[in-house]
C-alpha cells in the first residue's frame, strides 16, 4: 500500500485530505492578517487549513524548505512504506492525484508495483523518496539525473509510470533513458493518464459545492455586466469588465479567456473579443467562466440589443428549446450520444442541423474540459456525480449566432442544473 503526500498547494476536498493513507505538509500561508507563523508538523489542524483556505486564505508557494519534506518522508521510507508524492505543479493530475487517484486508483491498478510518479516538473531527489519541483532541486546544488538513478536503484522500481499526454518530449525521453540504465522501463503510454480521467469522472460532495461556488460568480457576473451593454461599446471592453467584475467578486481568474462576440462574429462559436462595436440590432454572445479554488465553471448567454428579427427570435427559440431537451435527457445512465441526441433533433428538425457544428457538452472541473462528453460519439453512460455544460448553439455564417450553456450535475433520476442566471431572450 502507497503512503501518499502531498503538499498544501493541493486542493483537494476536505474529506480526502483528512484520509488516514494521506500525509499533509504544510506551507507557511498568509490570511488577511497577515503572514502566519510556519506551521509545526506535530500541530499543523489540516482540517482548520482548508477551511480557512476556503475563507480567503492565500497560500505561499515558495517557502517549503527541503528539509521540511525529508522530516515526513524520511520515517516513512524507514519504516519500509511505499511513497508516492505528489506536488501541485502541471498536466492532468495537479493536485488531483494525491488523493482521488494515489488513493483509490493506483491501489487497485498496481497493487504488487512499486511506483514513481514523475511529472513535468518534478524530479527525484535525495535519501527520503523525495520528489519536488526541479527548479527548487537546481537552487539546492543537487544533480536531478543522479539521485533520480540512485532513488531507483535503492527502492528496486522496475516501471515508472508518467503522465504522458503532459510531458513535453524532451523530458520523456530524459527519463525513458535515465531509467534504462537502472534497468527500469519507463511506462511511456496513457495508463497513468486514463487511470487520472477516469477517476475525476465522479465528482464529490466539495468538488461540486466548489463548482458551484465559481458559478455563482459567473453568475453575478451576468448580472453586473447587463448595465454595460449598450451602443458603441466593444466586445474588448466589455470581456474586460467582465474579467475584472469576476476579480473583485473573489475569483481566483477566469475559467477560460472570455467570448463576447456580436453581430456577424456570434456565427463564430469560439470568436475572440475584438474592437467591433455593439450596435441595435445585434445579438451579443457572451461565453464566461470563473475559477475559484482551482475548480472552473462554464456558462454562456445571448442577448440582444435594441430589438430582434423574426429569424433571430426563431433560432434563439429552438436554441433554448434543444438545450431544454438535452437537460430533460440528462440522467445516471444516459449516453452522452443519447443527450446529444435529444437536443440535436431539436435543431435538425427545426431546420438549423448544419448550422450545430460543435457536441451538446462537456465535463468540468480542475480543467475547463473533462470527462465525460455529451458527444454524438460517447456512448458510454454518464454516471451519477458527474458534471456536465448544456451548450447547444446555432451559427449562421455571416449573419448572427446563438448558444445558451448552463452546467449540470447528473443524477440517478435527472439533474441538478446549478446555473441562475435567466436564459429566456433579454433585449436590452
Amino acid at each position: 500500500m502507497f503512503r501518499i503526500v502531498t503538499d498544501t498547494s493541493a486542493n483537494l476536498p476536505t474529506d480526502y485530505l483528512l484520509s488516514e493513507q494521506i500525509t499533509i505538509i504544510p506551507y507557511t500561508f498568509q490570511s488577511g492578517k497577515g503572514e502566519q507563523s510556519c506551521m509545526d508538523l506535530a500541530t499543523f489542524d489540516a482540517k482548520d487549513f482548508y477551511t480557512q483556505m476556503r475563507s480567503g486564505v492565500k497560500v505561499t508557494t515558495s517557502q517549503i524548505p527541503p528539509q521540511r519534506y525529508l522530516d515526513v518522508l524520511t520515517p516513512m521510507l524507514e519504516a519500509g512504506e511505499d511513497v508516492l508524492f505528489v506536488s501541485m505543479s502541471s498536466g492532468i493530475s495537479g493536485s488531483y492525484a494525491s488523493g482521488q487517484i494515489a488513493a483509490r486508483q493506483l491501489r487497485e491498478e498496481f497493487p504488487d508495483r512499486k511506483l514513481l510518479l514523475v511529472d513535468t516538473y518534478s524530479a527525484s531527489l535525495g535519501e527520503g523518496l523525495l520528489v519536488m519541483r526541479a527548479v527548487n532541486c537546481r537552487r539546492e546544488g543537487m544533480c536531478i539525473d543522479e539521485t533520480y538513478k540512485t532513488l531507483l536503484k535503492k527502492h528496486g522500481i522496475t516501471e515508472v509510470y508518467m503522465e504522458y499526454a503532459a510531458l513535453p518530449y524532451g523530458h520523456a525521453k530524459r527519463f525513458e533513458q535515465l531509467s534504462e540504465e537502472c534497468g527500469a522501463k519507463a511506462i511511456l503510454n496513457t495508463t497513468l493518464d486514463d487511470a487520472i480521467r477516469k477517476q475525476r469522472i465522479v465528482k464529490s460532495d466539495e468538488e461540486v459545492k466548489r463548482i458551484c461556488d465559481a458559478q455563482a460568480i459567473t453568475d453575478a457576473t451576468f448580472e453586473h455586466i447587463l448595465p454595460y451593454i449598450k451602443e458603441g461599446v466593444t466586445e474588448r471592453e466589455i470581456a474586460l469588465e467582465i474579467e475584472f467584475f469576476m476579480r473583485k467578486e473573489g475569483a481566483d481568474g477566469n475559467a477560460f479567456n472570455p467570448i463576447v462576440v456580436t453581430g456577424a462574429n456570434g456565427s463564430q462559436c469560439h470568436g475572440i473579443p475584438g474592437n467591433t462595436q455593439i450596435k441595435k440590432g445585434d445579438l451579443i454572445t457572451m461565453d464566461t467562466g470563473a475559477m475559484l479554488a482551482g475548480y472552473h465553471s462554464d456558462m454562456t448567454r445571448t442577448v440582444a440589443l435594441g430589438h430582434v428579427t423574426e429569424e433571430m427570435r426563431r433560432v434563439y427559440d429552438t436554441v433554448l428549446r434543444a438545450q431544454l431537451a438535452g437537460i430533460a435527457a440528462s440522467h445516471a445512465g444516459a449516453s452522452g450520444k443519447s443527450v446529444d441526441g435529444a437536443a440535436r433533433d431539436i435543431i435538425t428538425e427545426a431546420g438549423y442541423g448544419p448550422y450545430f457544428g460543435h457536441s451538446y457538452g462537456h465535463s468540468l472541473g480542475l480543467e475547463i474540459h473533462e470527462a465525460p462528453n455529451c458527444t454524438p460519439r460517447n456512448e458510454n453512460p454518464i454516471p451519477a456525480g458527474a458534471v456536465c455544460s448544456a451548450e447547444p448553439g446555432i451559427y449562421i455564417p455571416g449573419k448572427f449566432g446563438v448558444r445558451i450553456e448552463d452546467v449540470v450535475i447528473v443524477e440517478e433520476n435527472g439533474c441538478k442544473d446549478i446555473t441562475k442566471s435567466p436564459k429566456e431572450l433579454i433585449i436590452l
